[in-house]
């Protein structure tokens, strides 16, 4: 199924949904289009329709979508910041769901915009600080300009000054040394190795000195609070000065002092003016990012692997019935530095006791008002604002007494802050460059972590750094904070990581939790695209596994996939059903998809993990006649995740034969300015069929199933493919000219 896009001057069509569900006999359809139109602002100031946009999909659970975007104030407000917005759609009524009328039930961002900023609960990590003044780090020759080495780390963002008293470098976006005579270097927070390069040799005996802050972290979660908080962390002070002349007097009194840092800190919680005035709205844009919902944990695939020890179920089976009644939280990342848990109801697994039909995909409990104050309160609210609240709600007349349906409140339950982007919420307030954004998908995941069960989230930022974090949110109510880790490769990750179970690397019969994260570098032509295997338990790095392409299709003596940029989750999968991860595919905008083999065999941790390029077929025939993709055409981009469907078999002798189907689109043109230059590259939706055994990669085992063209022009796959039930979905677009592996 092909769902074409289409781009006018005023309005954008952006983005859309499928939504399949099976309740009863009834396979229900659902499809939803988002509309934006970010053009016609000007021309419409007061209409929400056209100030509204949608950037990133929704997320489905059971009877509702949890969809985040962004609006763009009126021409009257004073804020110029964007409003971000998490909103619950019901698509379907528990009672009959047949009947598929839509109907809002809440907006977070409405909802945070009726709370109070003091009573919000922001929080940030314990941090210790630590200054670094002028410390030698080397003497100047004359003669050489190169200066590197490695500082103590993690340093606090915007604190480094590099000086031979001639120029000066400080850091600025992420990752550079900028020095104001025109000198370059690169940092890297994370590790503290550093290189600068002077616009002139420092003088022969001129010591080359550097001040800076780096800090460390424990799980425990202080309140963002004036009280909790020093002009250090939030990188405030003279001893910090920021280039292009941008003041760090926030409170606007002439001075930089100790009430900057109250200013700043009353200003992220909601103050305009510091003190009492309250923003005219409080949740910051919503704009790549993808919710997370996290519910009462459920058995995962992998609780039914054939290698999965009963002592292994009966622990997680322990962690189940403790958190069976857990409430529902919405997890969604904004433009304002911050991570926002919602209250999202009472989501349980299996069939509805409440109603006639047989639900296969969970439903949200049913409660008494009566006995729930915030309950009864938001339902009574939202029927008497509904127009037609008998028709819409069944529950009324189900016979079911007084209980009613507890989707949430959307109420913000709590905030979290990542480390790295405290020192940079400053420049949220100034509108400088390095704003703290966190526009990137979290990840959910049930995990083991030295023997005990955890729920953690796991995010990058997006835009708006090159960090990974995790939180510990088993209990909703008490989050800790476990780990982060940084490099500047990872800056611009918008799509959620994988998680998954491995056991190549097992110890002492010990499987690991892993996170899989792509890297975004685009600074090094000559090197390798690549992804990050991050242990959960501590942060640490299991593997980064470089995808070799090896391929140099157009004769230059270059490697084509060398410089490519993994845009998407890779999508991990368990191959054989034994419960640990064992392949892994992911796209690049090289045009290359990439196949990895992860060796689960927790006895045999020795083994390597080993890639190669799945797309070297590019000839398949359908029947009556061979067909090709034309030389030019055979390394499109590829933007989007794949589906990948495992379609095993065994044969007479009892073995298992593979077959692993990868479904992905390719787009071309993107960034051209001129369309009828690329009128002529047909993008294509390819089927792949992957017959390579265990630890199997490359050596002709993926062959082209068959391919489909799209209208001829710059029609593109740029969203992840979707299957279900022998079908596969996925949308199409024609790019507005911006490359989407740098949005």
């Amino acid at each position: 199924m092909r769902i074409g896009f289409l781009f006018v001057p005023s309005r954008q069509l952006r983005s859309g949904y499928f939504f399949f569900g099976h309740v009863r006999n009834i396979f229900l359809y659902s499809l939803v289009f988002l509309i934006l139109c970010p053009r016609a602002v000007a021309e419409s100031p007061d209409n929400s329709d056209f100030r509204r946009f949608w950037k990133a999909p929704p997320v489905v659970l059971a009877n509702l979508v949890y969809a985040g975007y962004s609006e763009t104030p009126r021409l009257s407000a004073v804020q110029n910041e964007l409003w971000g917005h998490v909103a619950a759609i019901r698509i379907y009524d528990p009672v009959d769901p047949a009947h598929t009328g839509k109907v809002n039930l809440w907006d977070a961002g409405a909802v945070l915009n009726r709370m109070a900023p003091s009573d919000r609960r922001i929080y940030f990590p314990r941090m210790a600080i630590t200054h670094e003044e002028s410390v030698r780090i080397a003497i100047g020759n004359g003669t050489s300009r190169l200066f590197s080495g490695t500082l103590s780390h993690p340093i606090l963002a915007g604190t480094v000054i590099i000086t031979d008293r001639h120029e000066t470098f400080h850091d600025e976006h992420l990752c550079r040394l900028t020095g104001n005579l025109g000198g370059k270097g690169t940092i890297n927070r994370f590790t503290g190795e550093y290189r600068v390069t002077f616009s002139e040799p420092p003088a022969d005996g001129v010591p080359v000195t550097c001040q800076y802050v780096h800090y460390s972290t424990c799980s425990d979660l202080l309140s963002f609070e004036s009280g909790n908080l020093d002009n250090n962390v939030l990188g405030l002070g003279e001893r910090y000065p920021l280039p292009g002349g941008v003041t760090q007097d926030v409170d606007g009194n002439g001075i930089v002092d100790k009430q900057d840092g109250y200013f700043l800190v009353q200003w992220v919680r909601g103050y305009r003016d510091g003190f009492g005035v309250k923003k005219e709205w409080l949740l910051g844009s919503v704009s790549q990012c993808v919710p997370a919902v996290v519910t009462s944990p459920g058995r995962p695939p992998w609780y039914y692997g054939t290698a999965i020890r009963d002592k292994d179920r009966e622990s997680f089976d322990r962690f189940v019935d403790r958190w069976k009644q857990r409430r529902s939280v919405l997890y969604v990342g904004a433009g304002d530095g911050m991570i926002h848990a919602l209250d999202a109801g009472r989501f349980r697994w299996g069939d509805n006791p409440e109603t006639v039909v047989v639900e296969k995909r969970g439903y949200f409990e049913w409660m008494d008002p009566a006995a729930d104050f915030s309950l009864r309160q938001w339902w009574d609210d939202l029927l008497v604002s509904h127009p037609r609240p008998s028709f819409h709600f069944g529950w009324r007349s189900s016979g079911a007494g007084a209980k009613a349906p507890d989707y949430g409140t959307g109420r913000e339950l709590w905030a979290f802050v990542p480390p790295d982007l405290l020192p940079r919420l400053k420049n949220n307030f100034s509108g400088s460059q390095d704003c703290a954004s966190l526009d990137a998908s979290p990840a959910i995941a049930d995990v083991n972590i030295h023997g005990r069960w955890h729920t953690v989230l796991i995010s990058g930022e997006g835009n708006g750094g090159d960090t990974v974090f995790c939180l510990d949110i088993t209990d909703p109510e008490s989050p800790r904070f476990l780990w982060e880790f940084a490099d500047p490769v990872l800056i611009r990750r918008h799509s959620a990581p994988a998680v998954g179970r491995i056991g190549c690397t097992a110890l002492d019969g010990v499987t690991r939790w892993v996170v899989f994260f792509v890297s975004g570098d685009r600074t090094d032509e000559a090197r390798d695209p690549s992804v990050f295997m991050i242990d959960i338990a501590d942060g640490s790095v299991v593997k980064r596994i470089f995808l070799h392409a090896g391929i140099d299709d157009n004769g230059d003596g270059v490697d084509d996939g060398k410089g490519g940029v993994p845009c998407s989750q890779p999508a991990l999968i368990d191959s054989d059903g034994n419960g640990f991860m064992d392949r892994l595919y992911v796209g690049t905008d090289k045009g290359f998809m990439f196949k990895a083999v992860i060796p689960d065999d927790p006895e045999r941790p020795g083994n390597g993990i080993r890639s190669c390029v799945l797309n070297t077929d590019f000839d398949y025939h359908d029947g009556r006649n061979l067909r090709s993709v034309p030389g030019d055409q055979r390394r499109q981009a590829i933007y989007g995740s794949p589906a990948v469907v495992v379609d095993n078999h065994r044969n007479k002798s009892g073995q298992t034969v593979y077959d692993i189907r990868v479904f992905f689109g390719t787009c071309a043109g993107v960034g051209e300015q001129r369309p009828d230059a690329v009128s002529d590259r047909t993008c294509r939706f390819f089927a792949y069929s992957d017959t390579g055994g265990k630890d199997e990669c490359g050596g002709g085992s993926s062959v082209l199933d068959w391919f489909r063209e799209l209208s001829s022009g710059r029609e593109g796959v740029f969203a992840p493919v979707f299957a279900s039930a022998g079908s596969v979905y996925f949308t199409t677009a024609v790019p507005a000219g911006k490359d989407p592996s740098l949005t």
